[in-house]
């Protein structure tokens, strides 16, 4: 193995780390990932990561990869938030004055209905709020 080589693989591993990183990004910017990211893809550029060696350049994908994998733990907070709220409404919609506390169902719930919201609680993550619901 010669200088060259050892450069050249060191360049290669960072550019591949680097072009994993971009990836998750919506454009150049590097402000906003790109729509449909998915936790695999976070997880190819950490990968990636382990393989460089420590250097400025290195330093600087993993800030934006950090900020990235912030990003789309948000997003994935906001989702589960949006669907336990669609499920919570849902499941009120069943009682009257939407309000399970009174216990009343109401009297135009139908079976097909209740399969229905069932349907939605079941799939939420598991948490307090669906055990809850």
């Amino acid at each position: 193995m010669t200088g060259a080589d050892f450069v050249g693989g060191f360049e290669k591993g960072l550019q591949e780390f680097g072009q994993k990183v971009y990836n998750l990004y919506d454009n150049t910017m590097f402000v906003t990932i790109a729509k449909g990211v998915t936790q695999a893809d976070v997880d190819v550029a950490e990968e990636a990561a382990l393989s460089v060696v420590g250097s400025g350049e290195k330093f600087r994908r993993m800030n934006l990869l950090n900020d990235a994998h912030q990003q789309f733990d948000a997003n994935i907070d906001l989702q589960i938030k949006q669907q336990n709220d669609v499920a919570r409404k849902a499941v009120n919609e069943l009682f009257n004055n939407n309000t399970p506390e009174n216990g009343t169902i109401k009297s135009a719930v139908t079976q097909a209905l209740i399969s229905s919201v069932l349907s939605l609680v079941n799939q939420l993550t598991a948490s307090s709020q669906k055990t809850g619901m």
